[in-house]
């Protein structure tokens, strides 16, 4: 923190601005990566009480005419921790997207891409007939909890802890803000969640900047005369 706002200080040198929106993960905000003012330990307590869940997502692409559907869902074995929901050729497109959770994220994360696709391989197999072998090739594969820069997927309060979600939403000093799903007090976990938050906390920047250019120019006895009023 400087005397008149932030500095945040990088590879490629230090930025200085009147405010500033912090938007990380949880799991980085919660760790060690980033050093942020004496002070702000709460918020680093509020991060640590919503965890990032395992989810992964791996994509295959289908290399030659099949029998599969656009914009299908399909299910894996319900009663296996490790399988994985399906969308298949979403808006047409010739892929399928393997969406893993637990402990069938678990299997990317810790064994590595080529893993992934044999597992989602297999369980396509076991739905739709050997066929699909041939006509399916690996595309991509997320790595999220891998990403030092990440951690995991989206958040997920400890028992008894979902009001940390409105104790990290707090701004710090009126000047060091706070976005992310984590922070939504209702759509958590989502993008429009994360998206509203980014909002709420631009509006919040705004109006400390806004007050604090007010008392610099008519000083502290005139804006405080003036809310009165």
């Amino acid at each position: 923190m400087t005397a008149d706002g932030v500095a945040v200080t990088t590879r490629a040198g230090a930025v200085r601005a009147g405010a500033a929106i912090l938007t990380v993960s949880t799991a980085v905000l919660a760790g060690d990566a980033l050093r942020l003012p004496s002070g702000a330990d709460p918020w680093r307590e509020a991060a640590a009480a919503l965890p990032l869940g395992r989810n992964e997502k791996v994509f295959l692409e289908i290399g030659r005419d099949t029998a599969f559907e656009p914009d299908t869902h399909a299910y894996s074995n319900l009663h296996d921790s490790r399988s994985a929901s399906y969308s298949i050729r979403p808006n047409g497109w010739p892929v399928i997207e393997a969406f893993l959770g637990g402990d069938g994220a678990r299997i990317v994360e810790e064994e590595g891409p080529a893993a992934g696709f044999a597992h989602v391989s297999a369980e396509l197999v076991a739905l739709f007939g050997s066929d699909v072998a041939s006509a399916v090739r690996p595309l991509a594969a997320t790595s999220w909890s891998r990403m030092a820069s990440i951690g995991g997927a989206y958040s997920c309060a400890l028992p008894g802890r979902s009001q940390a979600r409105a104790r990290l939403a707090q701004p710090f000093e009126d000047r060091l803000f706070f976005a992310g799903e984590a922070t939504h007090p209702h759509d958590f976990t989502t993008a429009h969640g994360a998206h509203d938050s980014g909002r709420r906390a631009a509006d919040e920047a705004i109006a400390a900047l806004s007050g604090r250019r007010l008392l610099g120019r008519q000083g502290p006895l005139a804006a405080g005369a003036r809310a009165v009023g």
